[in-house]
Formats: structure tokens, sequence, C-alpha cells
């Protein structure tokens, strides 16, 4: 197989196909889920978190892992802010 095919084939596979958060903290990724209303609805419930980073000169809003949630300031659970028109 030709390498331009093989290098195509790889960029590819490594596209992502749904939603998914990273912890600003560990950088774990929470499970991938189409649509967005699912992805949030999924880390939700396994304990992912919305909330402010003390540590960063604004307190920016960051996702954090349920293990890594206590780090943040007024942290609130991750949930599906809007209804897809799809559902």
């Amino acid at each position: 197989m030709p390498e331009s095919v093989v290098n195509a084939q790889e960029a590819e596979d490594n596209l992502s196909s749904g939603y998914s958060f990273s912890c600003f903290n560990c950088d774990e990724e929470s499970p991938e889920a189409e649509p967005l209303s699912e992805a949030e609805a999924i880390a939700g419930a396994e304990g992912w978190v919305l909330g402010l980073d003390p540590d960063t000169e604004h307190a920016d809003a960051v996702y954090a892992c349920s293990r890594c949630a206590s780090l943040l300031v007024d942290p609130f659970p991750v949930k599906p802010l809007m209804v897809d028109k799809d559902s």
C-alpha cells in the first residue's frame, strides 16, 4: 500500500467522531458520544464537573473528572443544557 494511503488512513483513524471532555488536571478523557448532549449526560453521570480553576489568572472555567473535581472552585455537575433537535 502506498505511504500516502497509509498516512491518510492513520489520519482518518485519529479523527474524533464524537464529543468528549478533557480533565484540566490529569488529562483523563470523558467517554466519547454523539450528540453533545449525550456526551454531557454521560460525563455528568460519571461525576465530571465544570468549575473555576483557582490557579489561572482569571479563574478560567474548566472540566474536571470525578477524581480532580475537588480542586475546582464552585464545581457543578456536567449536564446537558440544551436539548438536541433530533431528540
